[in-house]
């Protein structure tokens, strides 16, 4: 009996791996016969991370959550650096706890459950397998750093109530392409996109803060739109953008940060709005591309670097609204050939054009009393600089390297050239042609009545060496006058032998020692009885006349302002 059964069993056995070996391809392992297809998972672990939520890992990777509540801290470290983890499915979970899954590096995809709320801090740090992450509308809040690192994230779909980024949201996401920014989002922060070298474009809502570093290295970004609400702009947010080449501001947006656009090196052109009044250090700098910027007439101030090494930059205009300048503003801009500085600028400062190796002239603004410490070094196509009376001081290596310079145009005199404090290593301005005024020669003087005259555009020195040795020139106020000084109507020339003479000078109302239309007007409006002139003004406007002044005065006075009438002492 016992042999019969045997041999029934193995004939039924042979039957079913007959019946098998006959199974169709495309019947074999597609699930139609689970028991002869791959084995199930298995069981790898289990336990619990709260007093309601259980956990299970299974063979082929899958992480597994049941129940509901929250994941208590003390159980944060339990999967970090698990690369056996390659997906996940939180279930009722709540929250994720910081730095939960850090480094699980063989993390492919994440399924958040609906009941989720918060992702803290670092919580899926270095999964560089992770692909896409596509957050529930229940999560109102991300930590920092909370995809850090993860360099195979494609795609993040944000929830609509997430209002920040925190600090390194997404930074080092080298794959991501596509994000999707919440309309109610006011802040982005420090470093969020920081190296995502894929992302080719992003519409930023009306944020408020703009964080340090924002969008550093995004070396795809073509075009940003930066919106006018922002109030904060930290340092460095589009910085080494390399493909960024269009950049529209909103109207309202108050300053450039600094090195905001540091290196974008695709950036030709920027329209800058009116609502900015400041630029700040190196915000352009190393745009080696920008060819045209607009400065409004809101800006007041420019930071350090604010434009260095913009290579292709051929010409600026800095309207006359800024007042405040930093230094190396130009350094290295190897194309600039032209330059509008405002005329109420006071400073060249340091190291500001050196390195425009293109810069053939330059006139310095008429109110600057100093040059800088290396302000043209290495400005080797500079020909020609004019300098005017104002400037007093000029700092060490100013002029360093200027091999070309061949004149000065000064707008004082030889003896007052000497007077300016010239730093060292400046042998290129010493030693370039001085162009300068000649002391004009005092020829002739008409002594009548207590008074001295003489011709207009006459300085101290020249009339005091016509008067003779110990003759003394003071001002109406009383004081000496300097010896370069015009000498005008009012002066007093004081002789060696005591004789005190009143100044005229003809056709110089004023007392400024020139003749000008303001002379002229003074005259006329004397003519016709609307100034009261002291007995030298009056003096000094009868050009024509002889006891009181006239509109002919007035006319003649006028001719010779404009080059077209000589007056006569007498």
């Amino acid at each position: 009996m016992k042999k019969t059964s045997y041999k029934i069993c193995s004939a039924v056995l042979a039957v079913c791996i007959l019946f098998a070996a006959a199974l169709p391809a495309n019947l074999a392992g597609n699930g139609a016969f689970p028991a002869l297809s791959a084995r199930a998972a298995e069981v790898v672990k289990t336990g619990r991370i709260g007093s309601n939520i259980d956990w299970t890992l299974y063979s082929d990777g899958k992480l597994s959550f049941s129940g509901s509540g929250t994941w208590q801290s003390n159980y944060g470290h339990l999967f970090r650096s698990n690369t056996s983890i390659k997906s996940i499915e939180f279930g009722g979970v709540h929250n994720i706890a910081p730095y939960a899954f850090q480094n699980c590096t063989s993390l492919t995809s994440v399924s958040f459950g609906r009941a989720m709320t918060s992702i803290e801090e670092h919580a899926f740090e270095g999964c560089t397998s992770l692909k896409s992450v596509s957050i529930p509308e229940t999560v109102t809040s991300v930590g920092e750093y909370a995809f850090f690192g993860c360099a195979a994230l494609t795609e993040a779909k944000l929830p609509s109530g997430l209002q920040t980024l925190e600090n390194g949201m997404f930074q080092g996401c080298a794959s991501l392409v596509s994000v999707q920014l919440p309309e109610n989002i006011w802040g982005i922060g420090d470093h969020a996109f920081d190296g995502c070298t894929a992302l080719k474009s992003i519409a930023l809502p009306d944020v408020l803060v703009l964080g340090e570093m924002a969008f550093y290295r995004c070396t795809s970004l073509s075009s940003i739109r930066i919106p006018g609400d922002v109030q904060t702009i930290g340092t460095g947010v589009f910085a080494e953008c390399r493909s960024l080449a269009s950049v529209t501001f909103g109207n309202g947006v108050k300053s450039i940060g600094n090195k905001m656009f540091t290196a974008c090196t695709a950036l030709t052109s920027v329209n800058i709005p009116g609502s900015v009044t400041s630029i700040g250090e190196a915000a352009f700098g190393g745009c080696t591309s920008l060819t045209s910027i607009n400065i409004p007439g809101s800006v007041t101030g420019i930071g350090d670097r604010a434009f260095s090494n913009c290579t292709k930059l051929a010409s600026i205009r800095i309207p006359d609204s800024v007042k405040n300048f930093g230094e190396m503003m130009f350094y290295g801009c190897s194309s600039l050939t032209s330059v509008t500085l405002p005329g109420s600028i006071t400073g060249i400062s340091k190291n500001m054009f050196q390195l425009c190796s293109a810069l053939t002239s330059f006139t310095v603004p008429n109110k600057v009393t100093s040059i800088g410490a290396g302000a043209f070094s290495d400005c080797t196509a500079l020909k020609t600089v004019t300098i005017p009376l104002s400037v007093t001081g000029v700092g060490d290596s100013a002029f360093s390297g200027c091999k070309a310079l061949a004149e000065v145009n000064y707008a004082g005199y030889a003896a007052q050239w000497k007077n300016i404090s010239i730093g060292k290593n400046n042998e290129p301005l010493l030693n370039a042609k001085l162009n300068c005024k000649e002391i004009p020669v005092v020829e002739e003087a008409w002594e009548n009545d207590g008074c001295i005259y003489f011709r207009a555009d006459n300085v101290v020195t020249a009339v005091l060496a016509f008067a003779g040795e110990g003759a003394v020139l003071t001002k109406p106020d009383g004081a000496g006058a300097t010896a370069f000084e015009k000498v005008g109507t009012g002066m007093t020339l004081t002789k060696a032998d005591g004789t005190a003479l009143t100044v005229i000078v003809k056709g110089d109302a004023d007392g400024d020692g020139s003749i000008t239309a303001a002379d002229a007007r003074f005259a006329l409006r004397t003519a016709v009885s609307l100034e009261s002139p002291d007995a030298s003004q009056t003096k000094a406007c009868l050009v024509e006349s002889e006891d009181s002044v006239t509109a002919a005065d007035a006319r003649t006075i006028l001719r010779a302002a404009v080059g077209l009438e000589t007056l006569q002492l007498y």
